[in-house]
């Protein structure tokens, strides 16, 4: 977390990542514009457990110390993004591509400690479809998130009102699917 005020209480260090890994599912449709050039959108829900460490580290720099923390610390991410891709073999059995294009990701947690805001912002993708004799395709596919949003502690988690900051998600997403050609 970036941007938060100088601890209030004496001694106390800033809270550190708000969350590290998590997992999640996608969905995507890809529509070819011509040969090389495709258009793809995407749905997926990500699943990322807020460190307790890090928001008791918050409390004790900014008093309360926790209380009413709970144990529903979880963050969910429903991001939305719509790409355009670049398929440099578009025949064959192997088929590799690069994509970019935009994200808006819905953000939302039941803790009782934070409120996360949603965001948008630009993604990059990598990928490679195999393709079978039955026009069913594996894909392998790596995408970069880019994403800031804001995360405010809730009233009556600190003693101290108003404190939020700035997080970088920016999740590396690894993917391995299948689809249908048609």
């Amino acid at each position: 977390m970036s941007n938060l005020p100088a601890p209030t209480i004496a001694g106390a260090s800033k809270p550190g990542k708000l969350a590290q890994q998590g997992y999640g599912f996608d969905t995507a449709m890809t529509i070819f514009v011509t040969e090389n050039i495709a258009a793809e959108v995407s749905l997926g829900l990500g699943f990322y457990k807020g460190k307790s460490s890090t928001l008791l580290g918050a409390a004790d720099a900014y008093g309360s110390g926790g209380t009413g923390l709970g144990k529903r610390n979880q963050i969910f991410m429903v991001p939305v993004t719509l790409s355009a891709q670049y398929h440099a073999a578009p025949y064959g059995g192997l088929r590799p591509y690069v994509g970019a294009g935009l994200n808006g990701t819905y953000m939302h947690t039941r803790s009782k400690a934070i409120k996360v805001d949603s965001g948008f912002g630009p993604v990059l993708q990598a990928g490679v479809d195999f393709i079978s004799k039955d026009d069913t395709l594996f894909t392998l596919d790596i995408r970069q998130y880019l994403l800031k949003t804001k995360v405010k502690f809730k009233k009556g988690f600190l003693a101290t009102d108003g404190i939020s900051s700035k997080v970088n998600w920016n999740p590396l997403v690894i993917s391995a699917g299948f689809g249908f050609k048609f």
